[in-house]
């Protein structure tokens, strides 16, 4: 089952007013929903014996921001074809103690970030997209922000039009209907109808 929720919840967190008291219990709890497990533990610890959590806001600040860049990436591109493939970088360890194992397993870049390349294949025409298609196809690699992993997989089978900015107040939503939606709200609609209303009874007014 997909966890749309988690895109609402993204999208309300690259919105927030990191400023404001009634955001920063959802912002922080976000935060550590997204970030690996060694960060939560710092974040306890910090809580239990009352350390300064200045460094702690500055890190979900730039990781906010490090979302906002991220969705205005895929929004600029949303008009082209484009694939994104993971860097599963796997790592081979093993342990010592009661019960020693070998163990292999995929290796998060640092932070819980998602190494990928991007193929942009808005000029290819083939049925196939493989090893020789990939080599001679435009592409770059990037880092996404922790939690693009659940992100991509709660994207997945709805149309582009799931998430984007709103078309009056600019703020990124969430639209899990089949209906392509231009604005976030009701209030957002209608405020932009009476806007072009008024620009439109202006232009009548200034013809001759």
């Amino acid at each position: 089952m997909k966890d749309t929720s988690f895109v609402q919840r993204l999208m309300e967190f690259v919105e927030a007013d990191l400023d404001a008291s009634s955001s920063r219990r959802f912002a922080m709890g976000f935060y550590m929903e997204c970030v690996p497990a060694y960060d939560e533990a710092i974040i306890q610890i910090g809580r239990e014996h009352g350390v300064d959590e200045t460094e702690l806001w500055e890190k979900i600040r730039e990781f906010q921001s490090e979302w906002r860049k991220a969705l205005d990436w895929i929004e600029e591109r949303k008009g082209r074809n484009y694939q994104i493939e993971f860097l599963e970088r796997e790592v081979f360890s093993w342990t010592f103690g009661e019960k020693p194992s070998f163990t292999l397993g995929a290796a998060e870049s640092e932070e819980g970030k998602l190494d990928v390349i991007i193929y942009n294949l808005s000029g290819w025409t083939g049925k196939s997209f493989g090893a020789d298609e990939k080599a001679s196809c435009p592409k770059e690699e990037k880092t996404f922000p922790p939690g693009a992993r659940r992100l991509f997989s709660a994207l997945d089978g709805l149309p582009t039009f799931a998430i984007g900015r709103c078309g009056n107040c600019g703020q990124w939503f969430f639209n899990p209907t089949k209906r392509e939606k231009v604005y976030c709200s009701p209030v957002c609609r209608n405020r932009a109808n009476v806007r072009k209303a008024s620009q439109r009874k202006k232009k009548g007014a200034e013809a001759p």
